[in-house]
Protein backbone atom coordinates (compact mmCIF):
# COMPACT_ATOMS: atom_id res chain seq x y z
CA UNK A 1 0.00 0.00 0.00
CA UNK A 2 2.76 2.40 0.55
CA UNK A 3 3.81 2.29 -3.26
CA UNK A 4 2.90 5.30 -5.17
CA UNK A 5 2.56 6.64 -8.28
CA UNK A 6 5.11 8.98 -9.34
CA UNK A 7 2.44 10.80 -11.72
CA UNK A 8 -0.21 10.79 -9.43
CA UNK A 9 1.03 10.60 -5.84
CA UNK A 10 -1.20 7.72 -4.85
CA UNK A 11 -1.78 4.03 -6.12
CA UNK A 12 -5.32 2.76 -6.69
CA UNK A 13 -6.11 -0.10 -4.73
CA UNK A 14 -9.04 -1.15 -6.36
CA UNK A 15 -12.01 -3.05 -3.63
CA UNK A 16 -10.18 -3.90 -0.21
CA UNK A 17 -11.68 -6.86 1.79
CA UNK A 18 -10.60 -8.55 4.58
CA UNK A 19 -9.68 -12.17 4.80
CA UNK A 20 -9.05 -14.39 7.95
CA UNK A 21 -5.86 -15.39 8.32
CA UNK A 22 -6.26 -18.77 7.31
CA UNK A 23 -8.13 -18.25 3.83
CA UNK A 24 -6.32 -18.01 0.49
CA UNK A 25 -6.47 -14.74 -1.49
CA UNK A 26 -7.09 -14.67 -5.00
CA UNK A 27 -4.44 -16.53 -7.22
CA UNK A 28 -3.83 -13.46 -8.87
CA UNK A 29 -2.89 -11.64 -5.27
CA UNK A 30 -0.90 -14.47 -3.53
CA UNK A 31 2.22 -12.87 -4.15
CA UNK A 32 1.29 -10.11 -2.12
CA UNK A 33 0.59 -11.85 1.02
CA UNK A 34 3.56 -12.00 3.59
CA UNK A 35 1.78 -14.19 5.66
CA UNK A 36 3.72 -17.17 7.90
CA UNK A 37 2.64 -20.79 5.85
CA UNK A 38 -0.50 -21.57 7.18
CA UNK A 39 -1.90 -25.34 7.26
CA UNK A 40 -5.45 -24.30 6.87
CA UNK A 41 -4.55 -21.97 3.99
CA UNK A 42 -2.51 -24.87 2.27
CA UNK A 43 -5.26 -27.13 2.44
CA UNK A 44 -7.69 -24.93 0.86
CA UNK A 45 -4.97 -24.33 -1.86
CA UNK A 46 -5.33 -27.70 -2.54
CA UNK A 47 -1.43 -28.19 -1.68
CA UNK A 48 -1.81 -30.75 1.24
CA UNK A 49 -4.07 -33.31 2.86
CA UNK A 50 -6.09 -32.52 5.61
CA UNK A 51 -4.72 -31.33 9.00
CA UNK A 52 -3.13 -33.45 11.55
CA UNK A 53 -5.06 -33.43 15.16
CA UNK A 54 -2.33 -31.36 16.40
CA UNK A 55 -3.08 -28.41 13.78
CA UNK A 56 -7.15 -29.14 13.80
CA UNK A 57 -6.54 -27.96 17.64
CA UNK A 58 -4.45 -25.38 17.27
CA UNK A 59 -6.10 -23.88 14.60
CA UNK A 60 -9.61 -24.34 16.65
CA UNK A 61 -7.55 -22.22 19.51
CA UNK A 62 -7.27 -19.96 17.04
CA UNK A 63 -10.66 -19.61 16.01
CA UNK A 64 -11.55 -19.60 20.07
CA UNK A 65 -9.00 -16.48 20.68
CA UNK A 66 -9.87 -14.13 17.72
CA UNK A 67 -13.42 -14.78 18.67
CA UNK A 68 -13.41 -14.10 22.07
CA UNK A 69 -14.47 -10.91 24.33
CA UNK A 70 -10.66 -9.27 24.16
CA UNK A 71 -10.69 -9.46 20.40
CA UNK A 72 -14.01 -7.45 20.06
CA UNK A 73 -12.34 -4.45 21.32
CA UNK A 74 -8.45 -5.05 18.90
CA UNK A 75 -11.47 -5.56 16.07
CA UNK A 76 -12.59 -1.66 17.10
CA UNK A 77 -9.07 -0.19 17.53
CA UNK A 78 -8.17 -2.18 14.13
CA UNK A 79 -10.83 -0.89 12.04
CA UNK A 80 -10.58 2.57 13.28
CA UNK A 81 -7.35 2.77 12.04
CA UNK A 82 -8.41 1.11 8.82
CA UNK A 83 -10.64 3.68 8.77
CA UNK A 84 -8.59 6.36 9.38
CA UNK A 85 -6.16 5.07 6.48
CA UNK A 86 -9.36 4.39 3.99
CA UNK A 87 -9.96 8.32 4.38
CA UNK A 88 -6.72 9.45 3.72
CA UNK A 89 -6.44 7.10 0.79
CA UNK A 90 -9.76 8.29 -1.06
CA UNK A 91 -8.99 12.23 -0.36
CA UNK A 92 -5.38 11.63 -1.89
CA UNK A 93 -7.48 9.69 -4.90
CA UNK A 94 -10.32 12.11 -5.46
CA UNK A 95 -7.97 15.07 -5.44
CA UNK A 96 -5.32 14.07 -7.78
CA UNK A 97 -8.16 13.25 -10.25
CA UNK A 98 -8.75 17.48 -10.33
CA UNK A 99 -7.68 19.18 -13.52
CA UNK A 100 -4.53 20.93 -13.10
CA UNK A 101 -3.89 24.84 -13.64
Amino acid sequence: MNVRCAVHGFRDLGHLRWLPSGLPLQPDDQHLCACPPCPVREFLQGRRGHLTEAEQEKEEQRWERECSASSDEEFRHEQARVEQLLEKYVYKKRNSRRPYG
